[in-house]
């Protein structure tokens, strides 16, 4: 895998939490909301590098504009993909999480972990600084 800093947005972790964190080397769960410009990359560059990293579970690529998107997951070791609707079924054993995919659009603030004594937590990255 390439060393390659990536800025999801969102993701959910579930070994001990530090808020002030740079880098998340664990992430179990990941979100990107794609757009027309980063289809390529989110769909092939990112989907390669989550599925080389064995914590990561599932790689939800989400439409900006639509209840659609595509999951991917590790069942396994395989990395299987499925398309998703706003009635798709979603099951995210763990995370101990199960909703229609519509209802994961909506904000969760706190998830429990099932493979870890700690509750994990649905959160963005901290973006580096703008600089001009």
């Amino acid at each position: 895998m390439s060393q390659t800093i990536r800025y999801p947005h969102g993701f959910v972790v579930c070994s001990p939490f530090v808020a002030s964190a740079r880098r998340i080397t664990d992430p179990v769960v990941i979100f990107e909301i794609m757009s027309d410009d980063s289809a390529r990359c989110d769909l092939v560059t990112k989907n390669q590098e989550y599925a080389a990293m064995p914590s990561v579970r599932r790689y939800f690529v989400l439409a900006q504009d639509a209840m659609a998107g595509t999951m991917f997951e590790r069942i396994g070791t395989d990395w299987v993909g499925r398309l998703l609707n706003a009635n798709s079924i979603l099951r995210m054993p763990e995370i101990e999480y199960r909703s229609t995919a519509g209802g994961a659009l909506r904000v969760r603030r706190s998830l429990s972990c099932r493979t870890r004594p700690r509750a994990g937590r649905l959160t963005a990255p901290p973006r580096p600084p703008h600089r001009p």
